[in-house]
């Protein structure tokens, strides 16, 4: 590889936003008779102009020059199609990969990649892929285990705590509980997140470990805890929601009741309880203090509908059953 198609790539790595440098590697390989540099400008042109009525024949050569070139489709990565179970490729490179997580444990970066999702997790794995260079340039990742194997818990958790990270996204789904979270709330790179998602088995992230992130992620914005032994004793953290949270699941916490009335943000407009205790009680009490909320989901509840001034006027709307 030349150093000039070496430092195109760099830059894609460093800039997965800008199309300069894509479009700049495209001509490189198009001179030389390279169907990749194809594949890139037309993969680009679509999603400049995804209205153009020649976009759909775009699509069509760029997916055909994709299945016909897949193994050479990511310059100096050619392991990266082997070893994926899946690849969204997106302005030329991949944007979107999953693969099971002993494939990625000393990945390389990979050029454009913004979503990484790895599954069959397990901590022992997590603790030794803290050091790869792959998850320190990924804008969304996701770990994912079964419950019947060796869980991704507290260790593997803590050992993400020194990942110099520029992820926007973070989704988890492990039987991962407090003291990871706290540990992993260290982390001074997570000020930048905008989602959260802790899908756990309880014990979950209690008050303690809900309270360290809360205060370490001041810019999120949505955020989700399901199934993870948020209970009415645990919820008191909600109180210190952060400020711009818009969007915020606690579903299949069905130890929560009472404890929901603990939120208390102006900025909440979508809050789903669905699987939860909550009764039409707590649900007339929330309509009064949320004055934010548009959207309120419940299924999975005692609650059918509400008789209430904001329901009945439409600006909240209730979703059961």
């Amino acid at each position: 590889m030349s150093d000039g198609m070496q430092q195109l790539l760099g830059e894609i790595l460093a800039d997965a936003d800008d199309d300069r440098p894509r479009l700049v590697l495209a001509d490189m390989l198009s001179e030389r008779s390279d169907p990749r540099g194809e594949f890139i400008a037309l993969q680009c042109r679509v999603a400049a102009r995804p209205l153009s009525s020649e976009a759909p024949a775009w699509t069509a050569r760029a997916d055909a020059l994709l299945a016909a070139n897949m193994a050479e489709a990511v310059p100096a990565r050619r392991w990266f199609a082997r070893e994926a179970t899946r690849v969204v490729f997106r302005r030329g490179f991949p944007d979107e990969v999953w693969g099971r997580q002993e494939a990625y444990l000393d990945a390389e970066p990979v050029p454009g990649l913004k979503l990484l999702h790895l599954g069959n997790c397990q901590d022992a794995r997590t603790t030794r892929m803290a050091a790869s260079p792959i998850l320190r340039h990924v804008q969304r990742l996701e770990l994912h285990t079964a419950v019947s194997t060796d869980p991704l818990a507290n260790r593997g958790l803590a050992a993400l705590a020194s990942v110099p990270f520029r992820m926007r996204e973070l989704h988890v789904r492990s039987r991962t509980g407090p003291k990871g979270f706290v540990a992993f709330a260290e982390n001074p790179t997570l000020a930048a997140l905008d989602a959260l998602e802790l899908n756990t088995v309880s014990p979950g992230p209690a008050a303690a470990g809900l309270r360290a992130l809360f205060a370490r992620l001041p810019n999120l914005r949505r955020l989700q805890v399901r199934a993870s032994g948020v209970s009415d004793a645990a919820a008191a953290a909600l109180e210190d929601l952060p400020p711009h949270v818009t969007h915020l699941d606690l579903g299949w916490n069905r130890h929560l009741g009472r404890g929901a009335l603990h939120l208390g943000s102006p900025a909440l407009q979508e809050v789903s309880l669905s699987g939860t205790a909550v009764d039409d009680g707590v649900v007339r009490q929330l309509l009064e203090r949320l004055a934010g909320l548009r959207v309120l989901t419940l299924r999975s509840t005692s609650v059918r509908e509400v008789a209430h001034p904001r329901v009945a006027a439409g600006e909240v709307t209730l979703v059961t059953g």
